[in-house]
């Protein structure tokens, strides 16, 4: 069965390195905009006549709403939402809270090739982040290591930065605390996948105290 699941891996690595020869780009860093949406955007400027289709769920955390906007190109109607797409994430999560419908964090995600144990999980892991560090440039920036993990069996490690952009709101800027993060997700080392994330670190926190995630910051 070990063998089989290694060779299966390796065919999902294949094709992860397909998929990495059309990644994205930044436009900036660290960002406040990924895949051409900004955060703290309406989501009604991201959406189109196919939007309807969309798998949409709400969400509380800390006794406030939200929706989360799933879609997945390969599987749903084309154009669903104003985004730019590429081949290297299969599926993009949206949240936008339900007071006025602000983009509060945004995220992709990619399938990883199986793996066996956590040891592996966060080898393979590790390897993903530093590729993706690399690839795009951002050795010079500062990045915390964050292992995160839940009674239930949820885990991720992460790299991240914290820092503030401008909000506008009327006719003044409000500074927000913003965080970029990328990293990788499993649920007793199933179903594992890379992901990049720019989030209020408000939803965040809340999300984090609901779900009962606690955090471990690491050595390099």
């Amino acid at each position: 069965m070990k063998k089989l699941l290694g060779i299966v891996g390796f065919i999902l690595l294949l094709e992860c390195n397909v998929f990495a020869n059309n990644d994205f780009e930044f436009t900036e860093f660290p960002p406040e905009q990924i895949f051409g949406v900004k955060l703290y955007d309406k989501i009604y400027k991201h959406l189109t006549k196919d939007s309807k289709y969309l798998t949409k769920f709400r969400g509380t955390a800390n006794k406030k709403k939200h929706y989360y906007y799933y879609y997945e190109p390969s599987t749903n109607k084309p154009n669903q939402l104003k985004i730019n797409e590429n081949n290297f994430f299969i599926n993009y999560i949206i949240l936008v809270n339900n007071k006025n419908y602000e983009i509060i964090a945004l995220e992709a995600h990619r399938k990883l090739p199986i793996v066996l144990d956590i040891k592996q999980f966060k080898d393979t892991c590790n390897n993903e982040m530093d590729n993706f560090i690399n690839k795009h440039k951002l050795e010079s920036h500062k990045f915390t290591h964050q292992y995160l993990y839940s009674e239930d069996g949820y885990f991720q490690y992460v790299r991240n930065i914290d820092y503030t952009i401008n909000k506008k709101y009327m006719n003044s800027n409000i500074l927000k605390k913003v965080r970029f993060e990328l990293g990788c997700m499993n649920f007793k080392a199933s179903n594992p996948e890379f992901f990049i994330m720019l989030s209020d670190i408000d939803i965040l926190n809340d999300i984090y105290k609901r779900d009962k995630i606690k955090t471990q910051t690491l050595d390099k």
